[in-house]
């Protein structure tokens, strides 16, 4: 029996939350020594630019793991262990500040745009109502009232103008929300 054999160091990440490491156009970073995006060039975030809070990856509400860090058998199990944040979606607003993220902004932006170059399918007044109801479906995670606000004010549109819109709305909601709001 070795002396090393019985040492087992308590890690309790308990508590503890994780910063994200996120570009301006939304893609994950796993290198967190990235100050720009491997991908598009945008730079890299993991705090919010408004008040500086982290934007938080994930949250260890786990009790505390014991590991023997000499046994190569733990280690491998460790490393493999999923964390319970291993689900990350990247969040629209910050969870201290509210404020929207630069890419929640820049979706709003070219939304906006979007919808203004359809004026002639979509009169300024329709527009509007369009804009606000996705913004408090975002908000809302596209979940209760708010979707279907937004399903019932796309159901306005032409037919000429919808494909244009969702195709929009797809990169900040996931398939089945779109096929319920088409």
């Amino acid at each position: 029996m070795s002396e090393n054999e019985d040492h087992y160091e308590i890690i309790d990440n308990t508590g503890q939350s994780y910063p994200a490491y996120i570009c301006e156009n939304t893609h994950e970073q796993n290198d967190v020594n990235n100050k720009y995006c491997p991908t598009c060039g945008e730079k890299v975030l993991s705090c919010c630019p408004s008040c500086s809070s982290i934007i938080k990856r994930g949250h260890i509400e786990s009790e505390p793991m014991f590991l023997n860090p000499y046994d190569p058998e733990e280690l491998t199990c460790f490393e493999d262990h999923k964390m319970p944040f291993d689900n990350f979606e990247i969040p629209n607003y910050c969870s201290e500040c509210g404020k929207p993220y630069p890419w929640t902004e820049k979706f709003f932006k070219d939304y906006k745009t979007i919808l203004e170059l359809q004026s002639e399918e979509i009169d300024k007044e329709l527009q509007d109502k369009i804009f606000k109801a996705t913004e408090e479906a975002l908000k809302n995670k596209f979940k209760g009232p708010s979707l279907t606000i937004l399903r019932l004010t796309l159901g306005r549109v032409s037919s000429t103008a919808k494909p244009f819109l969702m195709d929009v709305l797809s990169g900040v909601t996931v398939s089945k929300i779109i096929d319920i709001l088409k």
